[in-house]
Order: C-alpha cells, then structure tokens, then sequence
C-alpha cells in the first residue's frame, strides 16, 4: 500500500471513552503517546517529547468534530524517514467527547 512516495508501515484507529485525554500505540520498537489538552483562545497546537523513550505529542485543542491533522517525522531507520500522519474528529457534548484519532505510519520509497 501506499500514498504518494511513502510506502504504509502500520496505522489503525482509536476511539475513545469520555474523560480519556491520552492514548498510546507502539510500532516496533517505537512507543507513542498523543495527550490532548484545551487551551481556551489558543489554535491548535502541537508540542513533541520523549518521555523515558515514549514519544509523546501534547495535542493542544484538537477538539474539532470536523477533524485536526497532524504529520512529522518520527524516526529514520537507514535512509528512509518514518512518517507519522494522524487525523483527530471530536464528537458529543466538551463534558463527553470522544474522539475518533486515525494514524499512519509510512516510510519513504527509494530515498537515498
């Protein structure tokens, strides 16, 4: 599979309960951990970490129901780069959303 010049590594989705402000998936030896946050009067904003060799992404105002995307680079294995690509939809009441999150991780084909 793949999308424009990455070829798909993994992805799924991930819904959630009310009240859960983060979420965790691995792939390989790669651990992740998306925390979202409101900032009342702020955009949407992304800071990333490593927390104890967790990357961890604090997702401020990712709130919208018709959905907040994110992409980076996460890691480079030889000379490819690792593609992370999520996509955040919020539905219900601010007091019971949950949140629908899509990821794809997807390496580059043929860099060199």
């Amino acid at each position: 599979m793949r999308s424009g010049k990455r070829e798909i590594a993994g992805g799924g989705s991930i819904v959630t309960e009310p009240g859960d402000e983060s979420v965790e998936f691995e792939y390989q030896n790669l651990r992740f951990r998306l925390v979202f946050q409101t900032v009342e009067g702020k955009n949407p904003e992304v800071a990333g970490r490593d927390d104890a060799g967790t990357i961890v992404f604090d997702l401020t105002n990712f709130d919208n129901s018709i959905g907040t995307h994110f992409s980076t680079v996460v890691a480079a294995t030889g000379d490819k780069a690792l593609h992370l690509a999520i996509y955040v939809f919020v539905l219900g009441e601010p007091s019971k959303k949950v949140r629908l999150i899509n990821y794809t991780l997807s390496e580059e084909i043929g860099a060199s």
